[in-house]
C-alpha cells in the first residue's frame, strides 16, 4: 500500500485534522544558532455533519553563520581543510555558506486544508516549499558573487470517500492530484549571464501527477479479514509553474543528458554546439497500474498467517511484483513471534526508464530486495519489555553504467540483529536499543573498476578492481540509541536522547586509494595523499561518533488556555560528530580520491518554542 520498494521501517505520517487538533492553536519557535524562525497557526470547526482543518506557517532561515565546513577538492587541485578565503592552492578560496540558510532569502511555507462533509467524504490539500544553499564554494553571476542552490514547490490535493457496506464489508476511493515544481541552480555560466538565467539551470521542470486508488475490506470473523486494492498513476512533466515552454530543462541519464522541450530555449541555443541537449518531441510522460492485496487469516487459536503483496507495471519497465508472507504466534499471554519473508522490487527512476525507452533499448531488469526477518517480543514483569530480531536480506542491485542504461551491477547479501529494552514506571520512561549490520559478501556482474589519476609524473591511470567492494559503506555497522523522559511536578516534562555509531565504511574507500598512492604515486602525492588521510581522521570522519541531545517542556493551563514552552540543546555533548557526507565521482571511470569530500561538524544548537492552544 505504500508503494513499489516499500520495505521494512516504513514511516506513516498521518496530519492532523479537526478531530484531533485543539479549535485554535498558535505556535512561535527561534532555532538560536541556526537563525531559524517559524510562526504557525491553526483552527478548527467540529459539527455533527462537517468539520475543517486548516493549518498555516512561515518559516526563516538564515543558518548557521560561518560553518566549520571541511572540504577537499583534489579535482582542480585546491587542496583541503575548513572553508574559508585563504583556503586551498590557488587563492580561490571562499567563506563556507551559511549552513541551512534560504535559498534567494525564499521563506519556508506550510499551508493545509482538511474538510470532512457528508459523513462518508474527505477533502485534503496542501502545500510546502523549500530552499537552501548549496554547501560549495562561493562562485558568480553577471550580478556578483553568489552560492549555487535549490528552491522546490509541492501541492497535493485528494478527494477520499468511505462507503461502509455493511459492518464487514467497506470500500475506501481516492482521485488526488499531486504536482511539485524543481529548480537547480549550479551557476554554470558564472559571471558570463544572470543569476537566475536558464543556462544557470541544472534542472528546472514540473513533475504532476493525477492518480486514483480504490481499496476494498472485507471482515468475515475474527478468523478471517481481507483487503483488495488497485491504482493508477499518469505522470507529465513540462515547465516549472509560472514559466514559459521554453525554460525547461530536465536533467538526464546519458545519452540524452539535458532535456529541453523546443529550439527557441536559451539553454538550447547556449549548450546545443557542445551536444549535451537533446530536444524532445514527444510529451514526457508515464503511467503506471498497481494492485495490492492482504490477507490475515487465524489458522490457530495463537497462531496468525499474514499473506501480502502488490503488482505494479510501469509502461517503460517489466511487471515488479512483491510479496510478503509472515506468521504470528503468541507463545503465551505475554510473548510473541513472528517470522517475516518479503522481496521488495524496486524500478529504476523515471529519468533512466525515459532515456532507456528515448532510445529504444529493452526494459531494464528491476532491483529486487529479498528478506528473512525473526522478530520475538516479550513482555516481563509489568514495566519492561523486550524485542529481539535477527534478519537476512539479499539485494541485486541496478545502477547506470558506462553502457548508458540501467544494469544489475551485481549481488550482495546482509545480515544484522536489533534488540530493543523499553522499562516504563509511573512518570518515568527508558528505551535502549541496539542494531548491528554486517555485508556478507559481493557479486558482482558488471565490473566497478575505476582508475586513478594524476598519482604520478606521468599521470598513468591506475587500475582500481572491484572498488564498491563495500556497497554500504556510509553506514556505521553499530549503533547504540538511549531515550530517556520524566514528568515531573504535572507540568515539567524532560527528556533525553543519545546515538553511539561505530565502525563505517566509509574507511574501506579511503585505505583503498591510500594504498594506490602507496603503490604507484610519487614523493609529492604520496605525501599529499597522507597528508589528507591523516588531516580527514583527524577532524572524525569514519570513527566513532557520539551526539546527545536534551528538552524540557513547561506546560500551564489557565482556563480554557493551554501554554507550553519548550526549550531544547541539540548536540549537547558530541564526539566526532560530523554530518552531511559528501563524495563526489570523476566523469567515466577517472577517480582522483579524495575528489571532493566534505562534512559539516555540526555545532551546539539552542532553541524556544512557545505553543497556545485554545
Amino acid at each position: 500500500i505504500y508503494g513499489p520498494g516499500a520495505i521494512g521501517g516504513i514511516i506513516s505520517i498521518t496530519t492532523k485534522n479537526a478531530k484531533t487538533a485543539d479549535k485554535v492553536n498558535i505556535g512561535i519557535e527561534q532555532n538560536l544558532t541556526y537563525r531559524y524562525s517559524l510562526v504557525n497557526s491553526s483552527f478548527s470547526v467540529k459539527k455533527k455533519k462537517f468539520s475543517a482543518y486548516m493549518f498555516g506557517s512561515i518559516g526563516t532561515s538564515k543558518g548557521v553563520e560561518n560553518p566549520e565546513f571541511y572540504y577537499i577538492d583534489r579535482a582542480h587541485g585546491y587542496g583541503y581543510g575548513y572553508m574559508s578565503p585563504t583556503w586551498g592552492n590557488k587563492g580561490l578560496g571562499t567563506p563556507a555558506p551559511n549552513f541551512y540558510a534560504d535559498f534567494q532569502d525564499k521563506p519556508e511555507l506550510k499551508a493545509q486544508l482538511n474538510i470532512n462533509f457528508l459523513k462518508e467524504f474527505e477533502f485534503w490539500a496542501r502545500y510546502t516549499n523549500y530552499s537552501f544553499i548549496n554547501q560549495q564554494q562561493k562562485t558568480y553571476s553577471l550580478e556578483g558573487p553568489a552560492f549555487p542552490g535549490s528552491y522546490g514547490q509541492q501541492f497535493t490535493t485528494t478527494l477520499k470517500n468511505t462507503h461502509n457496506f455493511s459492518k464487514s464489508f467497506s470500500l475506501i476511493s481516492n482521485v488526488g492530484f499531486q504536482s511539485q515544481s524543481i529548480r537547480n541552480n549550479r551557476l554554470y555560466q558564472g559571471a558570463e549571464k544572470p543569476f537566475n538565467d536558464i543556462t544557470q539551470m541544472n534542472n528546472s521542470y514540473s513533475e504532476n501527477n493525477i492518480n486514483f486508488r480504490s481499496l476494498m475490506s472485507y471482515t468475515s470473523s475474527d478468523k478471517l479479514k481481507l483487503a483488495l486494492g488497485v491504482e493508477y498513476k499518469y505522470w507529465y512533466y513540462g515547465p516549472e509553474w509560472g514559466k514559459d515552454a521554453n525554460s525547461f530543462v530536465m536533467n538526464y541519464a546519458p545519452p540524452i543528458d539535458f532535456a529541453v522541450l523546443d529550439t527557441n530555449s536559451g539553454f538550447y541555443s547556449q549548450y546545443n554546439q557542445y551536444g549535451i541537449v537533446t530536444v524532445v518531441d514527444s510529451p514526457i510522460e508515464a503511467h503506471q497500474f498497481s494492485t495490492f492485496f492482504e490477507l490475515n487469516y487465524k489458522l490457530l487459536k495463537n497462531t496468525t498467517l499474514l499473506v501480502s503483496g502488490r503488482v505494479d507495471k510501469h509502461n517503460m519497465a517489466k511487471v515488479a511484483f512483491s510479496p510478503r508472507i509472515s506468521i504470528i504466534h503468541q507463545i503465551n499471554k505475554n510473548n510473541y513471534l513472528k517470522l517475516i519473508a518479503q522481496q521488495s522490487v524496486r524500478l529504476p527512476s523515471f529519468r533512466e526508464l525515459f532515456s532507456i525507452n528515448y532510445t529504444s533499448d529493452p526494459s531494464p531488469k528491476p532491483e529486487k530486495l529479498q528478506g528473512l526477518e525473526l522478530i520475538y517480543s516479550s513482555i516481563l514483569w509489568q514495566n519492561i519489555s523486550v524485542n529481539l530480531s535477527g534478519f537476512y536480506q539479499s539485494v541485486n542491485q541496478i545502477g547506470w553504467t558506462d553502457n548508458n542504461k540501467s544494469e544489475i551491477l551485481g549481488k550482495f547479501n546482509t545480515a544484522g540483529l536489533v534488540g530493543v529494552v523499553s522499562y516504563k514506571m509511573n512518570n518515568l520512561n527508558i528505551g535502549l536499543n541496539y542494531t548491528f549490520i554486517k555485508q556478507l559478501n559481493w557479486e558482482p556482474e558488471y565490473e566497478l573498476n575505476s582508475y586513478l589519476s594524476n598519482i604520478g609524473i606521468d599521470s598513468i591511470d591506475v587500475p582500481l578492481t572491484d572498488a564498491g567492494n563495500n556497497r554500504i559503506n556510509n553506514f556505521p555497522q553499530h549503533q547504540i540509541k538511549l531515550i530517556a523522559s520524566y514528568k515531573m511536578f504535572k507540568a515539567i516534562y524532560l527528556h533525553f536522547n543519545a546515538r553511539f555509531a561505530s565502525k563505517y565504511g566509509q574507511i574501506d574507500m579511503l585505505n583503498m586509494f591510500m594504498s594506490a598512492h602507496e603503490n604507484y604515486g610519487t614523493e609529492q602525492t604520496k605525501q599529499e595523499m597522507n597528508n589528507i588521510y591523516n588531516d580527514v581522521l583527524s577532524k572524525g570522519y569514519s570513527k566513532p561518533s557520539l551526539t546527545s541531545n536534551i528538552s524540557v517542556s513547561y506546560h500551564v493551563q489557565l482556563k480554557d488556555v493551554d501554554l507550553v514552552l519548550n526549550a531544547w540543546v541539540m548536540n549537547l555533548l558530541t564526539v566526532n560528530h560530523v554530518r552531511y557526507v559528501y563524495q563526489y565521482w570523476e566523469e567515466g571511470n577517472n577517480r582522483q580520491y579524495p575528489r571532493q569530500v566534505g562534512f559539516i561538524e555540526e555545532p551546539r544548537t539552542f532553541g524556544l518554542r512557545l505553543t497556545v492552544a485554545f
